[in-house]
């Protein structure tokens, strides 16, 4: 339901600053706890579909409110300001969450590791298709222009993600060559 509300199905006008407000501060912190809990095997989910559902949900609330009002907030007034705030959010779970295998506790119980891949490989497609949509639109590019805009976020949050460098080069490659070719569409 509260994803519903930030991608216009319940057909309430809300602002982009809330927009941004509500998803930096909320609802990615929020579905990020939750990701980390289930991706830890701390979470109540008694099987795995159950998990499943309950992990794409919460990525869902990460992404897809980003990618509906994309748009919306690069043509705002302030909207690298609200942009730079949610994208940060967003990179900020992700990279929490695919970094979480480098500080498991032995103590905590966990998942098997074809689920947690699975998991992981879930969080990877996202955010691949934001980095792409981002670029797409022009909001980051393959190499940073200054040391703290959102290129620079961008890449050094997912070279602390554990993402191998040959794959983050593929996707920069990709989106540069179909950058002019391409139309973004958030939808």
């Amino acid at each position: 339901m509260l994803t519903d509300i930030f991608i216009d199905k319940q057909q309430a006008p809300v602002s982009i600053e809330c927009v941004s407000s509500v998803l930096s501060e909320v609802c990615v912190p929020l579905a990020g706890r939750i990701i980390i809990r289930l991706h830890t095997g701390q979470g109540s989910t008694p099987n795995t579909d159950e998990l499943m559902i309950e992990f794409e949900l919460c990525i869902g609330l990460v992404f897809k409110p980003l990618r509906h009002n994309l748009k919306n907030v690069v043509t705002s007034n302030s909207g690298n300001s609200n942009l730079y705030s949610i994208w940060r959010a967003v990179l900020s779970v992700i990279e929490d969450f695919l970094g979480s295998d480098n500080g498991n506790n032995e103590d905590e119980a966990t998942l098997p590791d074809s689920l947690r891949r699975t998991m992981q490989d879930l969080a990877t497609e996202h955010l691949q298709s934001a980095i792409k949509l981002l670029m797409s639109a022009g909001a980051i590019v393959s190499e940073p222009k200054a040391p703290n805009d959102l290129s620079s976020l961008t890449w050094d949050s997912v070279a602390r993600m554990g993402i191998e460098k040959d794959t983050v080069d593929a996707w920069k490659a990709r989106t540069a060559a179909n950058s002019g070719t391409e139309k973004w569409d958030a939808s």
